[in-house]
């Protein structure tokens, strides 16, 4: 199993982490395996194109952009319950807003042990189906996740929209990737079932179909099981496997 205690930065990342992000230090000793510092935001979410955009002219000046920073600690070593590196914000930001607003950490985004919830679990396999990328994962993930921050603290709004909770929102993040799942996964009992089906190595006709109808996949929908040999949902059963979908909330 592929878990991010096993990434590690190579020369050239470190290199390249000082000249973007200088305020941000590589500890890489027996104890520590970390990125910590702080995280320089610049930039805006393009609404039409779906794009967040990096250090914006000096002269776009609409409500979408957002200068920031925070004080965040990378952790290379802690694998629990994901495959990618556990981002935590120790400047006691995201927290000073949740008691200003009122509002529960979860519902900023924060783990119940303190990291951040970079993305939906399906999303995950974006960073690391090739490799894992430094450079992918701060510029995809961690920046557009506090500017998400930035931008709700001062507007009260989540610009680039957001998922649920816990089992609700992995179901959605699914159907956002692979939306021909919607016909069968519309609630989260049968999302539970596609999870136990991600387990074997090949759906069987005579097994009970997933609608949870009771009958048998060839009596029912046997449509999914051309869906269930197809190159994404393989993607998915991969996914499912390197993380076990443990939930954090």
């Amino acid at each position: 199993m592929v878990r991010s205690k096993n990434i590690s930065l190579t020369e050239n990342d470190r290199i390249w982490i000082n000249n973007h992000f200088p305020n941000l230090k590589y500890n890489s000793c027996h104890e520590f395996n970390l990125l910590s510092g702080y995280i320089e935001i610049n930039g805006y979410y393009n609404k039409i194109t779906d794009e967040f955009i990096h250090n914006p002219p000096t002269s776009y000046t609409g409500k979408y952009k957002i200068e920031d920073r925070y004080k965040i600690k990378v952790d290379f070593q802690d694998s629990s319950n994901a495959v990618l590196p556990k981002v935590k914000e120790i400047g006691g930001r995201i927290k000073e807003v949740s008691n200003k607003k009122h509002i529960a950490l979860c519902d900023l985004h924060i783990n119940k042990n303190d990291t951040t919830c970079l993305c939906g679990n399906h999303d995950q396999l974006d960073f690391i189906s090739n490799g894992f990328k430094i450079d992918k994962f701060l510029w995809e993930l961690v920046i557009p996740f506090f500017y998400d921050q930035s931008f709700f603290e001062k507007y009260n709004e989540w610009p680039r929209g957001t998922l649920s909770h816990g089992v609700p929102g992995e179901r959605e993040n699914l159907l956002q990737r692979f939306p021909k799942l919607r016909l069968y996964i519309d609630n989260d009992k049968k999302y539970s079932r596609l999870l136990k089906l991600f387990k074997a190595k090949k759906i069987k006709q005579n097994w009970k179909c997933i609608c949870m109808s009771g009958r048998r996949f060839c009596d029912c929908h046997k449509e999914f099981l051309e869906l269930s040999r197809t190159e994404e949902f393989k993607k998915l059963k991969k996914m499912y496997k390197l993380t076990n979908f443990k939930n954090n909330w």
